[in-house]
């Protein structure tokens, strides 16, 4: 049997290959009916399956821990599911395994989907992760603009006299931001009254502006990022 050194050079070149390849984004389409693009599992592991036939390595998943949260938000139910997962990578002729990697998933689903969801994106995470892989068109890279009035309305508006109408604040956050951004607060444990000191609403508000939701699912999902998983 060869030496650990021996399969875990090979697990090296493994991840060296996996790093050189072309990942592109797949176009997709959101449940509110328009279209993005970022990397989808399927992506992943069409890319991959060559390379890891072709050095004999295989993973095990294990699921670590799972959770299932029912909210309600703007009337309707929310099944928020965040999950914990383990990937352990085997050689060939190894019987112990040669790497792992830990990744959390959070699915949001007004049915019965979001555990399928958040276990389907932990492991796409994990694999992203520890494979360090990178691709361009990263939908959560798009910088958030912020709100910004027009001082000429709002200076006509003071001429006319009377009661100034209140200034339209645009589209609201839709049913599957909300979700995502109550989902978001637990994860990070941000307590309600801190999040509306700091933007003015409650996570659960259905009057939150979709321009400033955009930008509170950028600023969440950055702290995301920083958490040690």
């Amino acid at each position: 049997m060869a030496a650990y050194e021996d399969y875990f050079y090979d697990f090296c070149n493994f991840c060296k290959e996996i790093q050189k390849l072309n990942f592109q984004p797949d176009l997709l389409k959101s449940p509110v009916g328009k279209n993005f693009r970022a990397i989808s599992e399927a992506t992943i592991l069409k890319t991959i399956n060559e390379a890891l036939n072709l050095y004999h390595i295989d993973y095990s998943i294990t699921v670590k821990e799972n959770h299932l949260e029912i909210k309600e938000v703007s009337g309707k139910l929310v099944f928020i599911a965040t999950c914990v997962v383990r990937l352990d990578f085997f050689i060939e002729g190894y019987k112990e395994p040669i790497a792992f990697c830990e990744a959390t998933g959070m699915g949001i689903d007004d049915g019965d989907k979001a555990a399928g969801k958040a276990y389907t994106y932990a492991v796409k995470y994990a694999l992203l992760k520890k494979f360090r892989i990178t691709y361009s068109d990263d939908p959560d890279a798009t910088e958030s603009h912020p709100i910004e009035t027009n001082p000429e309305k709002e200076e006509k508006g003071s001429k006319k006299g009377g009661s100034k109408k209140p200034k339209e604040e645009g589209p609201l956050i839709t049913e599957k931001m909300s979700g995502y951004i109550i989902g978001l607060v637990k994860k990070l444990d941000v307590s309600d009254e801190k999040f509306k000191k700091k933007y003015g609403y409650y996570p659960s508000s259905d009057k939150i502006p979709m321009e400033l939701a955009r930008k509170i699912i950028d600023e969440l999902k950055a702290q995301e990022d920083d958490l040690p998983f």
